[in-house]
């Protein structure tokens, strides 16, 4: 019989429940434990980031389609919607807000009166709600060089609006304006308490239909308006603006209003400032 010593090793102790207490064994499983607990909150935030891009993605709904703001009639005293304006050869327009909450901005777009259907409309101006803010993305003054020449006709306008998301609308119903020539104001005269306002008009006179007057005085950086005068004669003799007047700083206005259908409104502005007394 032979009692030599086995070489195989001892059998390790047992541990708590049967099990062999291997520290090695013990520290990859915690490792283990520890790296699987990390993978699952790196693919659970995967997971939320996904969930966000794939909402932003979704959204392809456009908002609604914006409106122009209706013309007031041209004797209205206070002007609205699309119209000349008295510091330039220019063409204002303005629009009602959106009431989409992500709306992100406007396009304002043009197309000349004797251009084909088929010819693109040009975009005039991109106003994004982000750089202009709210108190500057409802209206804009088109100061473009070709809106009158010799040649040029009227013009028509669309808006359209866009989100944050890049959806863009539809275009809003068409304005339209054509510009004239303007009128050339003279400075006014002081008698009194009365002030005598007179203009020269160095266009057709049979493409006038008549002209209207208002006055406008200086209030808080802006000019409010608070006289007019319809006139409609052949000759341009002075009108008079019977006071009294406080002093300040006025202004009057002549627009000559075109002798064109009401779908296609012409026009033209001028202003005179002065002091008074």
């Amino acid at each position: 019989m032979d009692f030599r010593q086995s070489s195989n090793p001892p059998s390790p102790p047992l541990g708590k429940g049967g099990n062999a207490a291997n520290p090695s064994l013990l520290k990859r499983d915690l490792g283990g434990l520890l790296i699987g607990r990390r993978a699952a909150i790196l693919l659970l935030f995967m997971f939320l980031l996904g969930c966000g891009k794939e909402s932003t993605i979704s959204d392809q709904e456009p908002p609604p389609v914006p409106q122009f703001v209706p013309r007031s009639a041209d004797t209205a005293l206070v002007e609205l919607g699309i119209d000349a304006v008295p510091d330039g050869d220019y063409i204002s327009v303005s629009w009602s807000a959106s009431d989409a909450p992500d709306v992100g901005g406007y396009r304002l777009y043009r197309r000349a009166e004797d251009s084909s259907e088929a010819v693109p409309r040009d975009l005039v101006a991109d106003l994004d709600l982000g750089i202009l803010g709210l108190a500057s993305a409802y209206s804009y003054t088109d100061n473009s060089q070709i809106l009158f020449t010799d040649s040029s006709g009227g013009f028509f306008y669309w808006i359209t609006a866009y989100d944050e998301s890049g959806n863009e609308s539809g275009y809003s119903e068409e304005a339209y304006f054509c510009l004239m020539p303007k009128p050339d104001l003279q400075a006014p005269v002081v008698l009194g308490d009365t002030l005598k306002l007179s203009w020269n008009y160095t266009g057709q006179p049979f493409d006038v239909d008549y002209y209207v007057v208002r006055l406008f005085k200086l209030e808080s950086s802006l000019y409010a308006p608070f006289w007019l005068l319809k006139y409609n004669l052949y000759n341009l003799d002075p009108v008079d603006y019977i006071g009294p007047l406080e002093p300040g700083t006025y202004r009057y206005q002549v627009d000559v209003i075109g002798a064109s259908p009401p779908d296609r409104p012409s026009g033209s502005e001028a202003a005179y400032s002065f002091q008074y007394p």
